[in-house]
């Protein structure tokens, strides 16, 4: 594996590089990973120093042939001119030929830098296109995860960005996270050099836009480009042609998150993207101004009159790969998420394989729920279309005590054998106000543990000591099978707790001793700690415990 160096110095005080750059002009076949914090002095000199060991000619090979990741962030490089040597020395390791400078190690394999994170917020659009000028167009390189959040880039920088590594067929991982200059709107067709008939970053697996201040038009921009980037259709026809999802399958892990996409009809036309095809595996748009409005756009974009959805004009069944939806904080209400369930249900009767029926994991925290959208979502996770859903996030939405039982109980195998196809394994019920009235209903479900879920987090819901032993006292019971109760994890940190909580949880390591509770713990005076740390009251953690709060 490798074996990661990190330059804190000697007791974390020595603020030099000297050492670990002289380790790296040595070729120090240990030292693979270069971590560089930011309490160290790494500059524009050390910058070029580094770019000098990492630099191949014609006739001289790379003094270092073992390092394949450097993490610099948050280091101000003031020359721009020692980020585009930097560039180039990744360039040229990358071209020269192989029998003069392609470095083989001792291993016998080329080794190359595949990882880069520099820089820091006064970098702009100068640093990074001097990187980026450096590296050159057209170059094939060995990066794989490139690293430029919050590096204070715009759209000159971005643009530049694109031209270099739109193209590269290694680039798995980018993060351009937190640059807030790019929006509101950049039209990610508007690269010259990508080939016409080429997606935006053919094999890409993670990329982050992130805070970045894009609307909705630019973000529907960008998933046309990935998707092809001959996707240049009028700006008037808001639907997709059958080129678009003529792409090879790649899974993408895309993220949005906090950017605004309150324009519901640019927002529909990036979800079509998203569900024509296999382009996207994981799309993250938590923060993101959807509202009621633009859900409800989507859903009908999913149901009603949308033939362009299921089948393509040669009559082939589109199936998109979408696996992870993250729609938490968009301020839905229950309006369109009961629009949502119930478009759910409609479809799962009268289609093969409804959109969204892939779905394993599904994040709607922070919106407002209601009794009849739980209930309503139950039946969809119990009984199809979401039979394949493994993860629900329904923190912080007032779901009531009667909707967060309807999706406890969605899952669970009925005391008279009837068996759940659901495959459920978390639900996250934090922050509902379900106090303890909701922890004695939800314990009617939870006699003996529960049969499907692995992880049930109930913390931040006010309930009274009294409500948490009432729950833990139906989990302890012996009416369920060990073999039978699935549950491992239990948060119940944020509720009270107290000497009758730790008695009753003695019980249940007893009766499950696989079962893990979660919970805030009583400070008890433990001297040997209190001697090293000054007199501080530190809690003492049982053997098969966990630590909330």
């Amino acid at each position: 594996g490798l074996v990661k160096m990190s330059a804190w110095g000697q007791n974390g005080s020595a603020r030099s590089c000297d050492g670990l750059l002289k380790r790296v002009e040595a070729n120090d076949p240990a030292l693979k990973e270069l971590v560089i914090l930011p309490l160290k002095t790494f500059g524009s000199k050390e910058v070029i120093r580094l770019a000098q060991c990492l630099r191949a000619t014609s006739t001289k090979g790379r003094k270092n042939t073992h390092l394949v990741s450097l993490q610099a962030s948050g280091h101000a490089i003031d020359d721009p001119s020692a980020l585009e040597a930097l560039g180039a020395a990744l360039s040229s390791s990358s071209t020269c030929p192989t029998n003069t400078s392609r470095s083989i190690n001792e291993t016998g394999n080329d080794v190359f830098l595949e990882e880069i994170a520099i820089g820091d917020s006064s970098m702009g659009d100068e640093g990074v296109s001097a990187l980026c000028r450096g590296l050159g167009e057209g170059t094939d390189l060995a990066l794989k995860r490139v690293d430029l959040s919050w590096k204070g880039i715009g759209s000159d920088g971005l643009y530049a960005i694109l031209r270099v590594l739109g193209n590269q067929k290694s680039l798995e991982s980018l993060n351009l996270a937190r640059n807030e200059k790019i929006g509101p709107f950049f039209d990610f067709l508007s690269v010259p050099s990508i080939p016409s008939a080429s997606p935006l970053f053919p094999n890409l697996k993670h990329l982050d836009f992130s805070e970045c201040q894009l609307n909705a038009k630019s973000c529907a921009s960008l998933l046309r480009a990935l998707s092809t980037a001959t996707a240049s259709v009028p700006e008037e026809d808001t639907r997709l042609n059958d080129a678009f999802i003529q792409t090879p399958p790649r899974g993408l892990a895309l993220k949005l998150n906090s950017n605004d996409l309150s324009d519901a009809l640019h927002t529909k036309d990036m979800m079509e993207v998203v569900l024509c095809g296999p382009l996207i595996e994981e799309l993250h748009m938590s923060g993101c101004l959807l509202g009621d409005e633009g859900l409800r756009g989507i859903v009908d974009l999913c149901y009603n009159g949308t033939d362009s959805l299921q089948e393509n004009d040669h009559g082939k069944r589109h199936s998109n790969k979408l696996r992870l939806l993250d729609l938490s904080n968009n301020n839905l209400t229950s309006e369109s998420l009961n629009y949502f369930a119930t478009q759910l249900l409609a479809s799962s009767a009268s289609c093969n394989r409804p959109i969204f029926s892939g779905i394993c994991q599904l994040n709607l925290s922070g919106n407002t729920l209601d009794e009849e959208f739980c209930r309503s979502f139950a039946t969809c996770i119990e009984q199809g279309p979401l039979l394949s859903l493994k993860e629900l996030d329904v923190s912080r939405t007032r779901c009531s005590v009667a909707g967060a039982v309807a999706l406890l109980s969605c899952n669970a195998d009925t005391k008279d054998g009837d068996t759940s196809h659901s495959s459920m394994k978390v639900l996250n019920l934090f922050g509902n106000q379900l106090r303890s009235e909701g922890f004695v209903e939800m314990s009617k479900v939870l006699q003996g543990g529960h049969s499907k879920l692995e992880s049930l987090d109930l913390g931040g819901n006010e309930a009274t000591e009294a409500g948490v032993v009432a729950l833990l006292n139906a989990i302890s019971s012996e009416t369920m099978d060990e073999k039978r109760n699935s549950l491992c994890l239990l948060t119940v940190g944020g509720n009270q707790g107290g000497a009758s909580v730790e008695a009753v949880i003695k019980e249940i390591k007893r009766v499950h001793p696989k079962l893990d509770i979660a919970r805030d713990k009583p400070l008890r005076q433990n001297n040997s700690s209190s001697r090293a740390f000054g007199n501080m009251n530190l809690p003492v953690q049982a053997p098969g415990t966990s630590w909330m709060g």
